[in-house]
């Protein structure tokens, strides 16, 4: 648009000039005042075009203008937005993790598990379902892997007799 405004203002200047050659003539008596006119017509129709190309020029730019400042408003709307849900997952996020917890700390707290790998020996549990008092013993196992230390009785006659490593 900028070429063709470019060549219409050089258009309207060429004509201005025809038509001031032509006026001048006239005046001299060389050429006829219709030449005059239809230089002043052709003039102002090329005043005419550019006038319109510059408004064209102009409505163009408004709208333009218009475009970036709704594309403006748009991405505001759009960053607010995900601004807003980004808080909102961050939240429900947080939520999830404390609940995960929450249940991780439940299965802890429900799961048994023995000090030491071994065979279980003895079950104080009636079953199922049963009530626990806090600190009571479970289950008695007798470990596998190590040495088995026993705390015995032993006659005070029997002691003479005991030797350290001796099979039981």
């Amino acid at each position: 648009m900028e070429s063709q405004i470019t060549f219409q203002r050089q258009q309207v200047a060429s004509l201005q000039e025809t038509m001031e050659l032509r006026s001048t003539l006239h005046e001299k008596g060389l050429t006829s005042r219709v030449s005059v006119l239809d230089a002043q017509l052709e003039l102002a129709r090329a005043q005419a075009q550019l006038a319109e190309t510059l408004g064209g020029l102009a409505r163009a730019r408004d709208q333009v203008a218009i475009l970036h400042q709704r594309l403006s408003e748009l991405d505001s709307r759009l960053a607010s937005e995900a601004l807003t849900e980004m808080g909102q997952v961050e939240s429900e996020l947080a939520q999830v993790r404390e609940s995960l917890l929450k249940q991780r700390d439940r299965v802890r707290r429900l799961t048994v598990t023995a000090p030491v790998d071994g065979l279980i020996k003895s079950i104080a549990v009636a079953g199922p379902g049963a009530v626990l008092a806090p600190g009571q013993t479970l289950f008695e196992v007798v470990p596998l892997d190590g040495r088995l230390l026993v705390e015995a009785r032993i006659d005070p006659r029997d002691i003479g007799n005991l030797r350290l490593g001796q099979p039981a």
